[in-house]
């Protein structure tokens, strides 16, 4: 790979942000490439933990795949195994259209074969993505692949580039990738150096994948036998966070942090990361949560983002961001639950995002709890129903959280935000869906009387301000106090049970899922009262 005289031309910074134009040096191979974490590959293996792995953003027109492996000793390499009989050099590298491999492998005897097979010499890269956060339910990961870089026969055969899946089966070539091989300088093993388009492994970028990196010996050719296979973690698809982390250096994570730092946000990574397709194209994008900001890339720019600074101190008072189709149109919007504190106390918010041609804008927000200075509470769920056709139904509906507060009949909220509806006001659920232009209020249920077209009818609630009975705490008696409160069946079983220590004190919670809701019980926590 070599490094032409082309300058590096750098990118233009979205939202206000000046381009970083650092362009690597001429005769750079793979900007250093892969980078183990503080302490290097054997402290992380001391520790028990998985090493992670830096690939760097390669500038455009500034390396090729041409045989120029040991022309430049600026690259520092990631080592696997030692000595001069199946061991490894490897670095990575990418840009805006593929992965940079570059691998020096030290074999005494290569064993070459016309047709590549699972018992063959070669490098292997394992790449897997878990699941999004966003995801629903458990399962196999997003992305699990291997793919192979196989020495070829001089003048015979060519190199060649394989992919299949974890376990190193239905092998099939690579297209569009380049591979170029040669001797090493003191003749024994190979050199290796690779560009594989994202398109041919099925991926659009690195970010969020795992990888690790394993070589196979095969000394007898006549009857080849694996001799020695060498990993730095042996991939398990079962557990992908087991596999070391590729840290993706350059490109879209660099543009992302400039973008943070001018927003006064200094973070390496995003808080969280989901998969969801915002534009009804098919297509699904990347989202990032980052302290406060949303950032979702723009038309697949490196260094252009849509954002949204949601209206919190930080990241803290994210609650939850998940991605549903809220308007019925195909494309998903961005649900954020966030929490706000001030003089009067707290309160939480359920807010919808949409992105369209005018970026990253909210489309509804519904306030859903507040928490006095005093510490009285009261607030409402919000259920999404969807419909056989046409978008979902949103039901916002007031829930019992303790006693009665001793405020006014309906506390006051800015314009823009829908107020929640109150278990001792007149009006105790409202149903909204989305007409085109706005999600408008569709029903209501009040207190007194049952609306044609109202929600259901919801459980009438203990309003009195009298103190909670002082019976013993009791969490079968709780948990049919909750079911009576909650839109769940009664037949809908407690699960996922745990005690934990959520109080500010020395005794466990009891912590339980009913339908979709979390429930946490515990004589300190909340006076008792769930």
């Amino acid at each position: 790979m070599r490094a032409p005289r082309a300058a590096d031309r750098g990118h233009s910074g979205a939202a206000g942000i000046a381009p970083n134009r650092a362009g690597p040096p001429r005769h750079w191979l793979i900007a250093s490439a892969v980078l183990l974490a503080v302490g290097g590959l054997d402290a992380c293996r001391a520790s028990g933990q998985p090493a992670a792995f830096r690939a760097v953003w390669i500038a455009p027109d500034t390396i090729r795949v041409d045989g120029w492996l040991r022309d430049s000793s600026r690259v520092r390499f990631v080592e696997v195994g030692d000595g001069d009989d199946a061991s490894l050099r490897i670095a990575f590298g990418h840009d805006r259209t593929g992965l940079f491999i570059a691998a020096s492998v030290r074999d005494e005897r290569v064993v070459r074969v016309p047709r590549a097979g699972l018992v063959h010499d070669g490098v292997h890269v394992v790449l897997v993505r878990p699941r999004s956060e966003g995801a629903e339910g458990a399962g196999p990961p997003q992305t699990a692949l291997r793919l192979w870089l196989l020495p070829g026969i001089p003048g015979r055969v060519p190199s060649e580039a394989l992919l299949g899946d974890v376990n190193g089966h239905a092998a099939r070539p690579v297209g569009g990738a380049r591979l170029v091989e040669g001797p090493r300088a003191d003749g024994t093993g190979y050199e290796l150096e690779a560009h594989v388009p994202f398109s041919a492994l099925g991926i659009e970028d690195l970010e969020g994948l795992h990888a690790t990196i394993g070589l196979r010996d095969v000394d007898v050719e006549a009857r080849p036998v694996v001799e020695r296979e060498l990993w730095i973690t042996r991939p398990d698809p079962s557990r992908p966070q087991s596999l070391p982390r590729l840290w993706v250096e350059g490109g879209r994570m660099h543009r992302l942090r400039d973008l943070l730092r001018s927003r006064g946000i200094d973070v390496e990574e995003p808080d969280r990361r989901l998969r969801a397709d915002l534009t009804g194209d098919g297509r699904a994008e990347e989202v990032y949560l980052a302290d406060r900001i949303v950032a979702v890339p723009r038309g697949g720019a490196e260094d252009a983002f849509h954002y949204f600074e949601l209206p919190v101190a930080s990241g803290a008072d994210v609650r939850s961001i998940e991605a549903t189709d809220l308007t019925g149109d195909g494309a998903s919007e961005l649900v954020v639950v966030i929490r706000q504190h001030g003089r009067g106390g707290s309160r939480e918010l359920w807010q919808v995002l949409g992105l369209s041609a005018d970026g990253l804008r909210p489309r509804w927000t519904v306030e859903t709890g507040r928490q006095l200075p005093t510490g009285e509470r009261f607030g409402a769920i919000v259920r999404v129903r969807r419909q056989t056709t046409g978008p979902p139904l949103l039901d916002v509906q007031a829930v019992v959280d303790g006693p009665r507060p001793r405020v006014g009949s309906q506390p006051a909220v800015e314009p823009g935000i829908e107020p929640m509806p109150l278990p001792w006001g007149p009006v105790i659920a409202r149903t909204y869906r989305w007409n085109g232009q706005r999600f408008a209020p569709v029903a209501e249920r009040r207190a007194s009387a049952t609306e044609p077209h109202a929600p259901a009818p919801v459980q009438a609630e203990r309003t009195s301000d009298a103190p909670p009975s002082a019976e013993p705490f009791s969490v079968d008696r709780m948990l049919e106090t909750f079911r009576r409160q909650l839109p769940v069946a009664a037949s809908e079983p407690a699960r996922w049970a745990r005690r934990a220590n959520v109080a500010v004190d020395s005794t466990p919670e009891h912590l339980l899922v009913v339908g979709r809701f979390l429930l946490v019980l515990g004589p300190a926590f909340r006076g008792g009262t769930g």
